[in-house]
C-alpha cells in the first residue's frame, strides 16, 4: 500500500498574482513545500500539480517529483482542491496515505510531516495542522515590491 503526497499550485491568484512562484528567502514559495515533503522521505510518490509552465519547470528540477500538468478544466477559480486531488488519485491504486500540502504553508518542516503521519492510526484517520493566530493572517504579510 502506497503513500502519496500531492502539492497543488494553481497559476491564478486574485489577491497576490504569481504568489506560488514569488520568492521567499531567495527561493520560490513552492520550493519550500516541495523540499519539506521530499526531505520527510515518507511518500512513495510526490505529485506536483499546476497549470503554470513556470511552476512546472521549477518542480521538475527536483528529483523525485511526478509532474501533473493540470488541464484547464481543473484550473479555474471555481475548481476545488478536492476536485484536483480526486483527479490525481484516479491514476493510483492501493493508496494507504494521501498527504495534501499547500504551497502557501512554507514553514512546515519535514519533521512536522513525519510527526503528522505518526499520528495516523486506527483511531485517527486524518490529520490537519493549524496554528492559532493573534491577528488575521491576511494582515501579516505584504509584498516588498
Amino acid at each position: 500500500m502506497m503513500k502519496i503526497a500531492i502539492i497543488p499550485a494553481r497559476k491564478g491568484s486574485k489577491r497576490f498574482p504569481g504568489k506560488n512562484k514569488a520568492l521567499l528567502g531567495g527561493k520560490p514559495l513552492i520550493s519550500w513545500t516541495i523540499e519539506s515533503v521530499l526531505s520527510s522521505m515518507i511518500f512513495d510518490f510526490v505529485v506536483f500539480s499546476s497549470d503554470c509552465p513556470d511552476m512546472l519547470q521549477i518542480a521538475g528540477g527536483y528529483s523525485g517529483i511526478t509532474i501533473h500538468k493540470r488541464p484547464s478544466y481543473l484550473a479555474g477559480d471555481d475548481v476545488t482542491t478536492a476536485q484536483v486531488t480526486a483527479s490525481i488519485l484516479e491514476n493510483y491504486n492501493d493508496i494507504k496515505i494521501c498527504g495534501l500540502f499547500m504551497p502557501t504553508c512554507p514553514f512546515r518542516s519535514s519533521d512536522d510531516i513525519i510527526a503528522a503521519v505518526q499520528n495516523l492510526d486506527a483511531s485517527c484517520d486524518s490529520v490537519i495542522s493549524m496554528k492559532k493566530m493573534e491577528i488575521i493572517p491576511d494582515f501579516l504579510f505584504r509584498s516588498s515590491e
